[in-house]
């Protein structure tokens, strides 16, 4: 591939897959006050994967609560093979008692994931994916 096709927003998909066992911690779903909602791993809680993807490539946005901080770890995908993953590394949201602050926006985690899949998916799937996609090739 040399040349970068953009996916307009209609041909991008994205998905949310919690990673937890509360079944209502869902983008749209009711909101839950307090605690954290993930599974716990051996380094934290896991809180579940943002999904993004578009014809030939796809990216996993996973998260994770370390040590009352929100950290993230992104893989990229061509084809359906895996061919990049970056490390767990801070999140651009800060955590904060179960708030995560966003350029001095607040948000509870789920708005926090929403805001993800509703408004970084274009930047995300072709931008980032693309810059990624020519470190490895």
């Amino acid at each position: 591939m040399e040349d970068l096709e953009y996916y307009s927003e209609s041909e991008i998909s994205t998905e949310f897959i919690p990673g937890g066992s509360i079944m209502n911690f869902v983008p749209g779903g009711s909101e839950v006050e307090s605690g954290i909602f993930g599974k716990k791993i051996e380094n934290g809680e896991y809180i579940g994967l943002v999904r993004m993807w578009a014809g030939d490539r796809r990216m996993d946005w996973k998260l994770r609560v370390k040590d009352q901080e929100l950290e993230e770890k992104r893989e990229f995908y061509f084809n359906g093979e895996q061919f990049s993953s970056r490390g767990w590394e801070s999140s651009w949201g800060s955590w904060d008692w179960g708030i995560v602050k966003v350029e001095g926006t607040m948000h509870s985690l789920k708005s926090f994931i929403e805001l993800h899949l509703e408004q970084a998916s274009y930047d995300e799937i072709n931008d980032i994916w693309w810059q990624e996609y020519q470190e490895h090739y």
